[in-house]
Formats: C-alpha cells, structure tokens, sequence
C-alpha cells in the first residue's frame, strides 16, 4: 500500500509538472509575442517621432520662406506706389504740356 501510494504521488507530481512546463511553455510564446508586438509599437513611435520632427523642420523652414516673400511683396508695393506716382506726375506734366505729350505718341 505504500508502495501504491508513492506511486499515486509519483505520477501526479509528473502530472502537476507536466501541466506547468506547458503552461510555461505557452506563457513563453505569449511573452514572445507580446515583445514583438511593443517592438512594432517601438519602432511605428519612432517613426512617427521622426516624422513629426520632419514636419515640424518643414514648417520652420516654410515659415521663414513666407516672412521672405512677405517682404518681397512689401518691397513690390512700395514699387508699385512710386510707379503710380511717377505717373501721375507724368500725366500731370503731359496735361500742362500737351504738345509735348502728343508728340512723344507713336503715330496710329
């Protein structure tokens, strides 16, 4: 009888580890993929990281280039107001002057 009971004992011991080194087993391909999946994540956040910093350099630089063509555009301004009124003292010179005006006209 304690022969038999040693046996009982025996095989569920075996039994019980068995049944752990499975689960150990199955714990360990969960870990496995549970790793690979935060390796993903890892590296999708990296490149979202460094394509956000790509972004943000684009922004900077095209901030920069619209405050250069802003003052461009200031700069045509000014241009242009000192063409119109280069022409209106032309107009007006032509006005007091008209047959100085219609001589410089080209022929029709």
């Amino acid at each position: 009888e304690a022969e038999q009971r040693f046996q009982d004992g025996a095989k569920r011991f075996s039994d019980e580890r068995t049944a752990l080194e499975q689960q150990l087993h199955v714990n360990g391909e969960k870990l496995g993929q549970e790793t690979r999946a935060c390796e993903d994540a890892k590296k999708h956040l990296e490149q979202v990281s460094s394509d956000r910093a790509g972004v943000a350099d684009a922004l900077q630089v095209a901030k920069k280039e619209n405050e250069e063509l802003r003052g461009q555009v200031g700069r045509l301004e000014q241009n242009i107001d000192q063409i119109k009124v280069q022409h209106r003292a032309l107009v007006k010179k032509q006005m007091l002057e008209p047959e100085v005006g219609r001589a410089s006209l080209p022929d029709e």
